[in-house]
């Protein structure tokens, strides 16, 4: 059976959606292996520029590139393992926040911001329809 993504809440105050993340087998399995090895290769490349051993001006911008895709690798595998979106209205407040492990990034702005903040008739499809809310500014 497959596992429903979205998880609705409603509250006196407001009504809260939830929004799993998709989940890839693949990148679950795949980014795990993949990290580690890219870690250690650059482990490696770190000492060897620390003891002195090698210190071509390449290796140094290998070493940037490095940074960068250990970093996605990284922000990809937690978003796809934990990652969830929170998009709620209450107390007259439009809140979205996206979260990966500890980390979270949240917008919150008054609903009065919007010029139309209401939900469908029926939550069965409102993952498929358009946004229900419009930026007056």
């Amino acid at each position: 059976m497959r596992e429903h993504r979205v998880r609705i809440t409603r509250e006196p105050a407001g009504i809260t959606a939830q929004v799993k993340a998709r989940r890839h087998a693949f990148l679950t399995i795949f980014l795990p292996i993949w990290l580690t090895l890219w870690t250690i290769g650059g482990i490696v490349a770190i000492t060897t520029v620390i003891t002195g051993t090698d210190r071509q001006p390449f290796l140094l911008l290998w070493l940037a590139g490095w940074l960068i895709g250990e970093t996605m690798a990284l922000v990809v595998f937690l978003w796809t393992t934990f990652g969830e979106e929170l998009i709620s209205v209450r107390n007259g407040m439009f809140t979205y926040q996206r979260t990966y492990s500890a980390s979270a990034r949240s917008e919150s702005v008054p609903c009065t911001r919007y010029s139309t903040c209401a939900l469908p008739d029926s939550l069965d499809h409102w993952m498929d329809s358009t946004p229900h809310w419009s930026n007056t500014a």
